[in-house]
This record gives structure tokens, C-alpha cells and sequence, in this order.
């Protein structure tokens, strides 16, 4: 039994923050692979989509957000369009940006 099915995530949705590129774009690919929907966050829209595109090819559903971590006024934004958009109360995050 390999990794991705000893991680299941079948019926989660998992936010991923910094998932624009490098270790989060990984980590967002890594839990889809796993069976979980993912909402990637990153500064940059067009990062976002590519990962959410690629995201989807895999069979699972994804949206990016444009959002910077670090800039508290845009955060309230990220989150209402993640709960709005995700059809599932079964959350897990991967915070991989935002402590400075």
C-alpha cells in the first residue's frame, strides 16, 4: 500500500497558503493526490489557476484565491470565498506562508 493510500483525504477540502508555487504548490498537488479538494492561496492569480488547472486534471475539484497572508485586510475575503465556494464542513489546512 503506497503513501496516497495510507492518506486518504477522500471528502475534505484542504486550503493550502502559499500554494502559488514551490513547496505549496507540492503540498496542494500531494493532498489532492490524496483525495482532498483543494483552495490554493497565493499572491498571484495567475499562479493560483495553474495549480487549481492541474489540480483538476487530477480529478479533483479546486479554485484559487488571490490573497496575501500577511496583509491582514485581505484575509476576511480569502475565507468567505473559501467557505462559499467549498461544499464540504470537512476542513484541513497547510499553512505554508504567512509568519513573516
Amino acid at each position: 500500500m503506497g503513501m496516497y493510500e495510507d492518506f486518504r483525504l477522500d471528502g475534505k477540502v484542504a486550503v493550502v497558503t502559499g500554494g502559488g508555487r514551490g513547496i505549496g504548490k507540492g503540498i496542494a498537488l500531494g493532498l489532492a493526490d490524496c483525495g482532498a479538494d483543494v483552495v490554493v492561496i497565493a499572491r498571484r492569480q495567475a499562479d493560483v489557476d495553474e495549480v487549481a488547472a492541474e489540480i483538476r486534471t487530477r480529478g479533483r475539484r479546486s479554485i484559487g484565491i488571490s490573497a496575501d497572508v500577511l496583509d491582514w485586510d485581505s484575509i476576511p475575503a480569502g475565507c468567505t470565498t473559501c467557505a462559499t465556494t467549498s461544499s464540504s464542513s470537512s476542513t484541513c489546512a497547510s499553512l505554508n506562508r504567512g509568519c513573516g
